[in-house]
């Protein structure tokens, strides 16, 4: 799996290759922040991107993941969420 594809992969294709080691969580943290960079101008589906946590996260992941602390197949897989609170959207209204 290329760098590129790992964008696009399902936690079920990627998960156990973080597992073993063969896909590192920094590589498909960044590969989701290419994409994310590279297609939010066209969608607007991000307000805020932590891109600095979201790296720091991944590689403590990675970490965990390589002193034999998996903790299964969500560890080291970034997510985006949607916190649905009106006072995270700048001009925005709760109605």
């Amino acid at each position: 799996m290329t760098t590129a594809d790992l964008a696009y992969a399902s936690i079920a294709d990627i998960a156990p290759g973080l597992a073993a080691g063969r896909v590192s969580p920094v590589e498909l943290t960044q590969a989701c922040l290419d994409r994310i960079s590279r297609l939010d101008q066209h969608t607007n589906a991000f307000i805020t991107v932590l891109a600095d946590t979201a790296l720091a996260e991944a590689r403590q992941a990675e970490r965990e993941i390589q002193q034999g602390s998996y903790r299964g197949p969500l560890h080291g897989i970034p997510i985006a969420h949607n916190p649905w609170n009106p006072a995270y959207y700048p001009g925005g209204s709760s109605g």
